[in-house]
């Protein structure tokens, strides 16, 4: 039987990683086809589209009854995005910060984290408390808007980059090869496709990528549930792991490739991005559609160090222009930190 839930659970990951490539990509694509910078791409649709994992694994499993490993996964992906993945893509290649960064993002997400300890102070996150946290993402999305709404492409052009990689932009040039290789690293699904091809191509793989998140969280959380019940092990432990890692495997890979293309600005807003994402759209939808009866230790442990590794970026950003491989060191280390106390607790 454990053998069987182990396959169940990396079946479930397998299609939750392949799911998540082909959403990213194919949002990615479209959004470029609406000629939406890839600074904004990174705060939002790709930030959005690596936290679908996140936010299909967790609404599962809280109609399946398992509020540790609902909320569980929300608080160990943002644990893993800010320490463990944010720590690897620093050893990779050192970022510089841009002035969103620490005028808008981190707020952002230090605001997020804040507000849903507060909720869930009383040991729950009601259909209230979710309605609030959505409320939040409105207002994310719309100071975002705002904030970027210079940032977008202009839609008349007139050059074509040379060298630049097929995107589903070719078929409308750019105006100067600096914008064209701003959009050169953002990859999509259009296979080199243009014009409706790529739209149709790009739409095709939203929809594979959502199908595949679907199949995957079902099969996950099938799988988790069971090893849980075979070693005994809390579905918040198994949730704050094994799925918080899985999960958080697209923004691992997206910040990897955004890091080692030279766009540390699209690696960490979209981690960044993925954080705010994460609480609130994924706890409260997640709240709202099934509310959750928290586990203490997610309140005693979980909540804190997710809050406290929040703050700790933030010294950081603020007495360096650039993040490094010590910081990234640093972040690793928290990391470790936290899994130790995990595994002692538990």
């Amino acid at each position: 039987m454990m053998f069987i839930d182990a396959l169940w659970l990396g079946g479930g990951l397998a299609l939750l990683l392949a799911g998540g490539e082909a959403l990213v990509r194919g949002a990615s694509g479209l959004a470029l086809v609406a000629r939406i910078s890839p600074a904004i791409i990174g705060l939002t649709v790709v930030a959005a589209g690596t936290s679908t994992p996140e936010l299909v694994v967790s609404v599962r499993a809280a109609l399946a009854g398992s509020a540790g490993l609902a909320l569980g996964n929300v608080v160990g992906s943002n644990i893993v995005n800010i320490s463990a993945i944010l720590g690897l893509t620093l050893l990779i290649r050192p970022m510089t910060l841009g002035r969103d960064t620490l005028r808008f993002e981190w707020p952002m997400m230090f605001a997020a984290s804040a507000a849903l300890i507060v909720l869930a102070f009383d040991g729950s996150l009601s259909r209230g408390n979710g309605l609030a946290l959505l409320v939040g993402l409105a207002l994310f999305g719309a100071l975002a808007a705002l904030r970027r709404r210079g940032q977008a492409v202009p839609p008349t052009q007139t050059m074509t980059p040379s060298g630049a990689a097929p995107t589903a932009l070719e078929d409308r040039p750019l105006r100067t090869p600096a914008v064209a290789q701003a959009f050169e690293p953002v990859e999509t699904a259009s296979l080199g496709r243009t014009g409706g091809l790529a739209i149709i191509f790009n739409s095709s793989a939203v929809l594979l990528g959502v199908l595949g998140l679907s199949l995957g969280a079902e099969l996950l959380v099938k799988g988790a549930v069971g090893l849980t019940h075979n070693f005994g092990i809390s579905d918040t432990v198994i949730g704050l792991t094994i799925v918080a890692g899985g999960t958080s495997a697209p923004e691992l890979f997206t910040s990897i490739i955004a890091a080692r293309k030279g766009q540390g600005a699209l690696a960490l807003t979209n981690l960044l991005g993925s954080n705010i994402f994460n609480i609130f759209a994924i706890a409260g939808a997640t709240a709202t559609i099934a509310p959750l009866r928290l586990p203490p230790e997610i309140l005693m442990r979980d909540l804190p160090w997710m809050l406290a590794l929040t703050i700790a970026l933030l010294p950081m950003c603020l007495l360096a222009r650039k993040l490094g491989r010590l910081h990234g060191i640093a972040l690793g280390l928290g990391y470790i930190a936290y899994t130790t106390s995990l595994i002692l607790h538990n």
